[in-house]
C-alpha cells in the first residue's frame, strides 16, 4: 500500500513549519551553496536534504520507503519541479531579469513547496522521536539522516561512498545548530 496524500490543505498545507525552516536554513549561503552543488554535482534533490535536517531538528529517523513509495510526492521530485527547473535553465540564467525566467522561478519554488508540503504531511503520520535535547544524539541523527538521504536516493553509480561534501554539510550544520542550541539555553 502506498502512502496517498490529497491536494485538501488540511492534510497537506503548503504553509507549514517544514516549509518555514526550509525558508529560514536556505537564505542562508552556505546551505545554498552546499544544497545546489550537491544537487548540480550528484543530482541529490534539495528538497530531500532539507527534508532530512528537519527531521533530525524533530527528533526523527528519516524512512526513505515510505518516501519512495509515494506515487504523488515521486511525480513532484522526479518530474515536476525538474522539467520546470529544465525550463528556467533554458531560458538562461543570463536572463534573470526576462519576465519569463522570473515566472519560471517562482513556479519553480510554489512546485517545491508542493513537494515539502508532501513531506511535511509524512511526517506527521510518524510517531517514533529521538530525544535530540541532547547535541551528541542530534549529530548522530543528523549524520544518520543525511547518510541515509545520500545512499537511497543518489543516483545508482554513486551510491557506494557519499561524497565528502555531504560530511562537510553534515559537520557543518552540527556546527550551526549546536550554536542554536547555546544560544537557545543562554537567554
Amino acid at each position: 500500500m502506498t502512502d496517498q496524500v490529497t491536494d485538501n490543505q488540511e492534510d497537506c498545507p503548503l504553509e507549514n513549519p517544514f516549509w518555514q525552516f526550509s525558508l529560514s536554513l536556505y537564505a542562508k549561503p552556505e546551505v545554498t551553496e552546499y544544497c545546489l552543488t550537491l544537487q548540480d554535482k550528484h543530482n541529490m534533490q534539495v528538497n530531500l536534504l532539507l527534508y532530512s535536517i528537519w527531521l533530525s531538528t524533530k527528533g526523527c529517523i528519516l524512512e526513505p520507503l515510505r518516501i519512495k513509495q509515494n506515487s504523488q510526492l515521486q511525480n513532484w521530485l522526479t518530474q515536476v519541479i525538474p522539467s520546470i527547473r529544465e525550463a528556467r535553465i533554458q531560458v538562461g540564467e543570463n536572463s534573470k531579469q526576462d519576465p519569463l525566467y522570473k515566472q519560471l522561478k517562482a513556479c519553480e519554488l510554489k512546485a517545491e513547496q508542493r513537494a515539502q508540503a508532501i513531506l511535511f504531511s509524512l511526517k506527521r503520520k510518524t510517531s517514533e522521536q529521538i530525544d535530540t535535547s541532547l547535541p551528541i544524539e542530534f549529530n548522530n541523527l543528523l549524520t544518520q539522516n543525511l547518510d541515509t538521504c545520500w545512499h537511497a536516493f543518489s543516483p545508482i553509480n554513486e551510491k557506494n561512498t557519499p561524497p565528502a561534501l555531504i560530511n562537510e554539510f553534515s559537520e557543518w550544520m552540527i556546527i550551526h545548530c549546536q550554536r542554536k542550541i547555546v544560544d537557545k539555553f543562554n537567554h
